[in-house]
């Protein structure tokens, strides 16, 4: 039995290979709108940083932060649950 990166050789003689059919349109569209959030908030959270003025509570800094810490949690979470969707079936040796 030939073990590959992308595809499986089953003992009964099936390929198989990653099942991206699986995986719904709107798992792709959370990780793709949480990942770009994260990088807006990144971006916000440097320019804060960045400035020569102190940080003044109408920034909402710590609330920039939590919603960068919550967002690219959640592009992990639903990156995993399309990884768990979409991996090849495990061939019985």
């Amino acid at each position: 039995m030939k073990k590959s990166i992308k595809t499986y050789v089953t003992p009964d003689g099936r390929v198989v290979s990653w099942r991206w059919f699986r995986v719904p349109a709107v798992l792709w569209l959370i990780v793709v709108g949480s990942t770009l959030t994260a990088v807006t908030l990144v971006a916000r959270i440097g320019y804060l940083l960045a400035r020569t003025g102190p940080i003044l509570p109408g920034d909402d800094f710590n609330l920039t932060v939590f919603t960068f810490l919550l967002s690219s949690a959640g592009a992990l979470v639903f990156s995993l649950v399309i990884y768990l969707l979409a991996k090849p079936e495990e061939p019985d040796i």
